[in-house]
């Protein structure tokens, strides 16, 4: 249940670019690896006379949001019954854009989003010059310190209250990642960002 309720939210707010799954030889645990962009690069179908005709332009304004490419990992068990109980998810961008004189409106919106979002700014020994930014959903440390399974199944959280959840955290993600474009790569006001996308 977990793993449908979360995937069906991570296609809804985000637009998915490939999928691979793989199945462990030695137990009945796999592992989907997703690859996505930011749902405001996903084309538009344009449909005349109900035929299908093409794609509508992307706006010009998102072309930033290439910059950062999303990945997912999720990690679940079946059991003989074909139930799947997530074991391990995970959510993030890396982006090789310098941040090195925006750090401060780096670390500035970081904290604004801390409740969901985590950075990590990893610099390479052979190269001090070259380093990559790493943007975490904290969606997946609700895996590692709850039980959502048993507490599903003790009526301790409702399905409704779990896809709340996901899509907070998941949307969250995205507009951190619109803000961060905003604010940091196109230099504009943090004022003068959509008040929606600011949690």
């Amino acid at each position: 249940m977990l793993h449908e309720l979360l995937t069906r939210a991570l296609k809804k707010h985000l637009y998915v670019t490939s999928f691979e799954r793989y199945k462990s030889e030695f137990s009945d645990t796999y592992l989907e690896r997703y690859t996505a962009k930011h749902i405001d690069l996903k084309p538009e179908l344009i449909v005349v006379n109900d035929q299908p005709f093409g794609f509508k332009k992307s706006e010009a304004g998102s072309a930033n949001l290439e910059l950062f490419p999303i990945f997912c990992e999720v990690e679940y068990t079946v059991d003989p019954d074909q139930n799947r109980f997530l074991e391990q998810f995970d959510l993030y961008a890396e982006t090789s854009y310098s941040f090195r004189d925006k750090l401060s409106e780096l670390i500035s919106l970081a904290e604004v989003y801390s409740k969901t979002i985590q950075i990590e700014r990893v610099k390479r020994l052979d190269d001090p010059n070259s380093q990559v930014v790493v943007i975490y959903s904290k969606l997946s440390e609700l895996f590692v310190e709850e039980f959502l399974e048993k507490d599903m199944e003790d009526d301790l959280i409702s399905e409704k209250d779990l896809e709340s959840i996901f899509d907070l955290h998941i949307l969250s993600f995205s507009n951190f990642l619109k803000v961060l474009d905003e604010v940091v790569i196109k230099g504009n006001n943090i004022q003068s960002v959509n008040k929606i996308l600011i949690p």
